[in-house]
C-alpha cells in the first residue's frame, strides 16, 4: 500500500498527550448510551501480536457475547481509571445495527494510505485512530454481507466481535455514526470483491467419488450401513436447526473455537441427520456460516478440503438419525379386580358416609394419600355397568363392578382432599401442586377450587395460587407527609426529584397530579432517560420533591385527597351471592374511614384540639 505525503489526521503523538477525559470525550453519545461495554487489557503473545483481553466488571476474562456480562459506559471508564486495564471497547451485535471497520498499519510516518483514506472518505462517519496509533477505526450504522470479514489488513464487523474505541476523533470526520449502508456496501466490495460464486453453480469435483450407497466402519471391523430413504434439504435443515450444538455452526460459525474442529462437528451433525447423504452434506454444509469461508472452497493440489473433511466425518459417525417409532399404551383393562385395601376402604365408607379419610386410614392402618387417592378414584359409590343406582352388597360379587366416577362432578370426597391439600402448605400454592398431589382432573379440580372460591373457604391471587381463606386487615389511610421520598444509591441522599409512578405510589390520586402539579419547568420538567429494557429514550417527567412537600403541608391537601379517594367506586362482583368482594368490603370500610378523618381534620381546624 502506498502512502500520501500529506495528512488528513494529526499524528498519534498528539493523542497520547490528551488525558483520558478529553479523549473520551469525542466519543458519540448514541455509542455510550449502549449497555454493551467491556474493558480489556493488553496480554503479550509469542511469536504475534499482542491480544487485547476483553474483562467484565469482575475482572474475570470476560465472554463478550453474552450481554449479561456487559456494562454501562460509565462504568467501564471508572473500572479502566482506577489501574489495571488499558481501555474499553464495545461488544458489536446485530441489534445495534453497527458496523466497525478496522484498518491495521494504515498510518506510516504520520501519512495515511491512499486506499485507507478513499474507505473512510466513501463511509463518512465516525473514525479515530487506533490504539497503537498506527490504525483506523471507522463506526458506522449498517449490515454486512454473509461472508467477508478480513483480507489484507482491513477487517469489517457487524456482530459477535470486541470493538475497542480509543476516543482519538480524526479532525475533518463526523462526530456522530451515521447511517451509511450504501457506502458500507460499496467499501466491502472494494476489499473483499466477489470472490464467492452463486451458491446453485457450486458443484463437486469430477474426480472426487460420489458413494451411494455408504459404508460405515464400526471398531476396525466392516459393518456395512447403507443409508435408507431420503430425506429432503428442508428437512434435514429443520432437523439441524433444533439441535442447538449444530445450530449454533450453522448460523453463527466456529466462533471461539478452532474452524477446522467446527468443519467437523458440523460435518458429524449433517452425517447424522442426513443419514449419510454425501452430496446433500455437501449442499447444506456450503449453505452454512462456516461454508462460506474460502478455505471451505479451495482445492491444494488435487486435494478438495471440504470432500475430504465431509467424508472423515462419514467414516466417523457410526449411529444415524432415525424417527422414533410410536408406541401405543395398552389398553387398560375394564373392571379389573380391586385389591383387598381398596375394597376394605369402599366398604368401610359405604356403611358409614360420614367418616373422614383419616378417620378411615386410622381404623385400617394405611397411609391417609392412599384412602384419599381410593376415594377420589371411585367415589366411594359402586356403580352397576347397566347404569342402575343399586348398591351391591358385596364389592366382589360378580353382579355389579366398581367403576370410576365421573370426576367432572364435584364430590364430598374431592372437596375434604382439595381442603386438606391446602392446609398442609403454609401460604400459596399453586395450582399445578394440587393437580400432582390430589389426582384430579384438571377441569374437575378447576370447577372445585372456583366452588370452594364462592363459599369462602379459599382465597385466590388470579394468578393460579390459593391458600386457605384468612380474614384481611382493612386498610389505613395515612397522610403522605408521613412517607419518606426514595433516595440516591451513589450518594444516599434524598433525591431532589420522582417519576409519575412514584408519586401515585406515595398516595397521589391521578387527579391531584393533573391539578396541583400542571405548570412545566416550575412542577416539573420532561427529559429523555434511557429505558434499559427498550434500549431507547423514552420522555419522562420529573416532579420536584420541593413542591411535592409544599403541597403537603397545606391543610387542603389531605381532605381534597380522601374526598378523591371517597368518590371511588367499590369493586363489586354480581357473580358472588351477597355480590360484593372482600374488595368491595374493604373499600366501604376505607369510605368510612376516610369520612372519619374529614370529620377530625374539620375539628383541628377549628382549634378543637383536645377532642376525645
Amino acid at each position: 500500500m502506498g502512502h500520501t505525503a500529506t495528512l488528513p489526521i494529526p499524528g498519534s503523538r498528539q493523542f497520547t498527550q490528551l488525558s483520558e477525559d478529553a479523549r473520551y470525550a469525542a466519543v458519540p453519545l448514541e455509542l455510550k448510551l449502549l449497555p454493551a461495554w467491556l474493558v480489556f487489557r493488553i496480554e503479550a503473545k509469542e511469536g504475534g501480536k499482542p491480544k487485547k483481553v476483553p474483562c467484565n466488571i469482575a475482572g474475570r476474562k470476560a465472554d463478550f457475547t453474552n450481554d449479561s456480562e456487559w456494562m454501562p459506559f460509565e462504568t467501564a471508564l471508572q473500572m479502566m481509571r482506577r489501574g489495571g486495564y488499558d481501555g474499553v471497547g464495545i461488544a458489536l451485535d446485530k441489534r445495534f445495527g453497527l458496523v466497525g471497520y478496522d484498518a491495521d498499519s494504515c498510518i506510516v510516518d504520520g501519512a495515511l494510505s491512499e486506499e485507507a483514506r478513499q474507505h473512510v472518505a466513501t463511509l463518512n462517519s465516525y473514525t479515530e485512530v487506533s490504539l497503537s496509533g498506527t490504525g483506523i477505526h471507522v463506526l458506522a450504522r449498517g449490515d454486512l454481507p454473509r461472508e467477508g470479514r478480513k483480507r489484507n489488513g482491513f477487517e469489517m464487523y457487524c456482530h459477535g466481535r470486541f470493538f475497542v474505541v480509543t476516543g482519538r476523533h480524526v479532525r475533518g470526520t463526523p462526530n456522530r455514526i451515521e447511517h451509511r449502508q450504501p457506502q458500507i456496501d460499496t467499501v466491502h466490495a472494494a476489499i473483499f470483491g466477489q470472490r464467492y460464486p452463486e451458491r446453485a453453480s457450486i458443484r463437486s469435483p469430477r474426480n472426487v467419488t460420489q458413494f451411494a450407497p455408504i459404508t460405515q466402519v464400526r471398531g476396525g471391523t466392516e459393518k456395512p450401513r447403507e443409508w435408507s430413504g431420503s430425506r429432503s434439504d428442508d428437512t434435514v435443515r429443520r432437523l439441524i436447526l433444533r439441535d442447538s450444538v449444530a445450530a449454533r455452526y450453522y448460523n453463527c460459525g466456529a466462533d471461539k473455537r478452532n474452524p477446522s474442529e467446527a468443519d467437523f462437528a458440523l460435518g458429524c451433525k449433517l452425517a447424522f441427520y442426513s443419514g449419510g447423504n454425501l452430496p446433500q452434506m455437501r449442499r447444506l454444509f456450503v449453505e452454512s456460516a462456516l461454508g462460506k469461508r474460502a478455505k471451505c472452497l479451495s482445492r491444494r493440489g488435487n486435494i478438495d478440503y471440504l470432500q475430504h473433511t465431509l467424508e472423515r466425518c462419514l467414516q466417523a459417525q457410526t449411529v444415524f438419525y432415525g424417527p422414533r417409532p410410536c408406541r401405543r399404551k395398552p389398553a387398560r383393562p375394564v373392571g379389573r379386580p380391586l385389591s383387598e385395601t381398596t375394597k376394605a376402604v369402599l366398604e368401610l365408607y359405604r356403611s358409614n358416609l360420614s367418616l373422614r379419610p383419616i378417620e378411615i386410614a386410622n381404623s385400617l392402618k394405611v397411609k391417609p394419600a392412599t384412602v384419599r387417592q381410593i376415594l377420589s378414584r371411585y367415589g366411594g359409590k359402586p356403580e352397576l355397568e347397566s347404569g342402575s343406582d343399586a348398591i351391591p352388597k358385596d364389592p366382589s360379587d360378580n353382579a355389579g363392578q366398581w367403576t370410576r366416577r365421573d370426576r367432572s362432578e364435584p364430590h364430598s370426597g374431592s372437596q375434604d382432599l382439595v381442603l386438606d391439600c391446602i392446609g398442609r402448605h403454609p401460604s400459596w400454592v399453586m395450582f399445578r401442586t394440587l393437580l400432582k398431589e390430589t389426582s384430579v382432573r384438571e377441569d374437575a379440580l378447576g370447577a372445585l377450587l372456583q366452588a370452594l372460591q364462592v363459599q369462602g373457604l379459599i382465597d385466590a391471587d388470579g394468578r393460579g395460587r390459593y391458600r386457605g381463606h384468612r380474614e384481611r386487615k382493612p386498610r389505613v389511610l395515612k397522610p403522605c407527609r408521613s412517607k419518606a421520598f426514595p433516595r440516591s444509591r451513589s450518594t444516599n441522599r434524598e433525591r431532589s426529584s420522582i417519576t409519575r409512578s412514584e408519586l401515585i405510589k406515595r398516595g397521589w390520586p391521578a387527579e391531584m397530579i393533573e391539578t396541583r402539579l400542571s405548570h412545566k419547568g416550575v412542577d416539573y420538567k420532561e427529559k429523555y432517560l434511557l429505558n434499559p429494557w427498550r434500549r431507547r429514550l423514552v420522555k419522562t417527567r420529573l416532579y420536584s420533591v420541593s413542591r411535592i412537600k409544599a403541597h403537603e403541608v397545606r391543610p387542603d391537601f389531605e381532605r381534597e385527597r380522601a374526598l378523591i379517594l371517597s368518590r371511588r367506586p367499590p369493586n363489586v362482583n354480581l357473580n358472588t351471592p351477597t355480590g360484593e368482594t372482600r374488595e368491595g368490603t374493604e373499600q366501604r370500610l376505607l369510605h368510612i374511614k376516610v369520612v372519619l378523618f374529614l370529620a377530625t381534620m374539620e375539628m383541628y381546624e377549628h382549634g378543637y384540639d383536645d377532642h376525645p
